[in-house]
């Protein structure tokens, strides 16, 4: 391949072009108050500053035969993903809180409730040529928040966004066309 073929063929992804959409478990202000509907979930686009599209394992079952060891294929896991997100606000949505009433719900500060429910859907679109349409998402199912880091404020940054990292566990990610 010569360097003009190269250039026709060669269609890089964009790194910096991505959007991040979240289905968000609703509560009625504090952990112990559930939607009416426990299922019920708001969709909302996350601003992230960066992201990372998630890997996965395939682990190896080794059985010795005959003096040799053959593999096998066993299960697959999928690796935690991490986010970093600005501090915004989105039609009055506090994002940081809400993630954080979601964590007091799967496991509230005074140790007196646990509760398994509520996990949601987030997917990622990227992969674009015009800046508009995506040609990938990656779906990440049954996702819940694990970790929330603090928010730095310090006034000996200027010209900054606060900012925070996520970390998210989930059971699978499925990557489609669009």
């Amino acid at each position: 391949m010569n360097l003009d073929e190269f250039r026709v063929r060669f269609r890089p992804v964009a790194g910096n072009r991505f959007r991040v959409f979240a289905e968000i478990p609703l509560f009625n202000g504090s952990f112990s108050q559930l939607s009416t509907n426990p299922y019920e979930s708001r969709k909302l686009e996350v601003y992230i500053k960066s992201i990372q599209i998630p890997g996965s394992t395939i682990g190896t079952v080794p059985i010795n035969y005959r003096g040799r060891e053959i593999k096998f294929p066993a299960e697959r896991v999928f690796q935690e993903i991490s986010m970093n997100i600005y501090c915004s606000s989105e039609l009055g949505i506090q994002l940081r809180s809400e993630l954080m009433s979601w964590m007091d719900r799967i496991n509230s500060p005074d140790h007196t409730a646990m509760d398994y429910f509520p996990t949601s859907k987030w997917e990622i679109y990227y992969d674009t040529e015009d800046g508009n349409t995506f040609g990938k998402r990656v779906v990440l199912s049954n996702c819940y928040p694990i970790e929330m880091t603090p928010i730095e404020l310090n006034n000996d940054i200027p010209d900054s966004i606060a900012d925070f990292v996520l970390t998210l566990a989930y059971d699978y990610a499925e990557e489609f066309a669009i």
